[in-house]
């Protein structure tokens, strides 16, 4: 049960990093030029490969709810047809804690002929990834389980995209009403406008 504890305080750790990395005036002017060509983008298609691809698959869930059109498209299926997705205009945003996943790296020569702009969202700017892309937001983490297992770098992820998510609400005035239109079903939905 002592592994418990840990694994939380290691998670704690990672989150109170990320808050100090985010609180440098650099860190943060990147991530808000991202959210600005976010909202300018005609799409937001995130993408990734692993458990990275299952942050990227709710990333574009809960930007869709907060009415950024936005889908996921998985890191493999892009070389395999979904390149077809990507138009002039549209933003891909990559997850990848090492930044160097093939599958994402192989496609921005690509991207760059559609004329499409690519945010890498990784744990270091020393990747392929992050020194390729027009924004690069870094989600730093250490001391995964057992070194190896996604765990940490998937929190810091998550804490990233609730950033996004948090800005694009402020900036668009985004009320719980607006919320309810995109998202009328369950116990969202059931609970009703305030108006």
């Amino acid at each position: 049960m002592k592994s418990i504890v840990n694994s939380l305080k290691h998670d704690a750790l990672a989150l109170a990093r990320l808050q100090t990395h985010y609180e440098q005036p650099n860190a943060l002017k990147a991530l808000s030029n991202l959210v600005k060509d976010m909202l300018q983008a005609n799409r937001v298609l995130v993408t990734g490969i692993g458990k990275s691809g299952y942050v990227a698959r709710r990333c574009a869930a809960s930007l869709a709810s907060i009415g950024v059109p936005s889908h996921f498209v998985h890191g493999t299926e892009w070389v395999h047809g979904d390149l077809g997705v990507a138009c002039t205009g549209d933003l891909v945003i990559g997850l990848s804690h090492s930044g160097n996943t093939v599958e994402l790296t192989a496609i921005q020569e690509e991207l760059n002929r559609r004329d499409v702009k690519l945010a890498a969202i990784v744990g270091t700017f020393d990747s392929e990834l992050g020194r390729n892309a027009d924004h690069v937001i870094i989600a730093p983490a250490m001391d995964e389980i057992l070194g190896k297992v996604p765990s940490r770098s998937i929190v810091v992820q998550e804490a990233v995209v609730n950033a996004i998510v948090a800005e694009i609400v402020e900036l668009r005035q985004f009320t719980t009403d607006d919320f309810i239109v995109n998202h009328p079903g369950g116990s969202i939905g059931q609970s009703g406008s305030s108006k």
